[in-house]
């Protein structure tokens, strides 16, 4: 849709709170967003790959995952949103702009992803999200779908 529209995409979360650069694959020190046991299989098995695919082509994790991400939308401008806490951290986010994955390598990755339908559905209806969305006004909102119907369709 964005390539067709002209669009440009701006992912936000690619690196999954850091789990995408190892740092849940095994106890390393250092701030953490999240504790090893509340990262999930998935994102580990992806973590690993990107782990794999960053030592094939000799560049850090972080900049193989985002390369992937700028890689996913073909003749689209791709803007990504960067979590860098420091400028060093900044400085190697920015590296994956000269870095483009082979096709063996994002099929890798992509397998190793196994997207899952319903994703961002799930997410947004999330109590968490939804508390930063609409704050405590959710429940105040009209659901037109919970209304009888006042209209009724004849063929």
């Amino acid at each position: 849709m964005a390539a067709a529209l002209d669009l440009a995409v701006t992912p936000w979360g690619m690196l999954e709170g850091g789990a995408l650069t190892g740092k849940y694959l095994a106890s390393a020190a250092g701030p953490a967003r999240y504790a090893p046991a509340d990262v999930g299989e998935r994102t580990n098995r992806v973590a690993a790959e990107v782990l794999a695919v960053a030592g094939a082509v000799g560049r850090p994790p972080a900049q193989v995952a985002m390369a992937w991400v700028r890689q996913q939308a073909p003749g689209c401008v791709v803007i990504p949103i960067v979590g860098a806490r420091t400028a060093e951290q900044l400085r190697g986010n920015l590296g994956c702009l000269d870095l483009t994955l082979e096709p063996e390598q994002l099929a890798r990755l992509e397998a190793a992803a196994a997207y899952q339908p319903g994703f961002q559905r799930s997410f947004l209806e999330s109590e968490g999200v939804r508390g930063l969305i609409f704050g405590d006004t959710f429940a105040r909102i009209d659901d037109h779908r919970a209304l009888p119907r006042r209209l009724s369709r004849t063929s």
